[in-house]
């Protein structure tokens, strides 16, 4: 069974928002995000595996005005330049993530990679806004 682990997948990947661009810089764009939980979901012809990692406090990925996203998840962090393509993506990498901003002002990134086989991976980032939308980067 081939297992992808994705500690940060997002940080290689293309964001495509349901929002339009308006929606992604008021909404996305210069704000700083706990990371609730992590679920990963790896199918092939052996079977799926699922496996949920809970953010920690402290947790979080920011999208600075600068155009970087920074991030801190499962004791890693890291640093990417991100970019806005048209009304609905954001990009530092190659595959999408589509974004949902629910009513509750939670937000979730979706990423589905499928194979012509029928083999998949996929992995859903819950995220809140943060108490503090300060850039404070551990």
């Amino acid at each position: 069974m081939k297992k992808i682990f994705l500690a940060l997948g997002l940080l290689s990947s293309t964001l495509s928002f349901a929002q339009s661009e308006k929606t992604i810089n008021k909404q996305i764009v210069g704000k700083k995000f706990s990371i609730s939980n992590q679920v990963f979901e790896s199918h092939d012809v052996e079977g799926t595996d699922k496996a949920n990692i809970e953010g920690q406090i402290g947790d979080y990925i920011i999208f600075d005005k600068n155009g970087k996203v920074y991030t801190y998840f499962d004791n890693k962090v890291d640093t990417m330049q991100y970019k806005l393509l048209g009304q609905d993506s954001l990009t530092f990498g190659d595959t999408p993530f589509i974004v949902t901003i629910k009513a509750d002002d939670t937000v979730v990134l979706y990423q589905n990679e499928e194979e012509p086989n029928g083999d998949y991976n996929r992995v859903w980032y819950n995220l809140s806004y943060s108490d503090d939308n300060k850039v404070s980067l551990k």
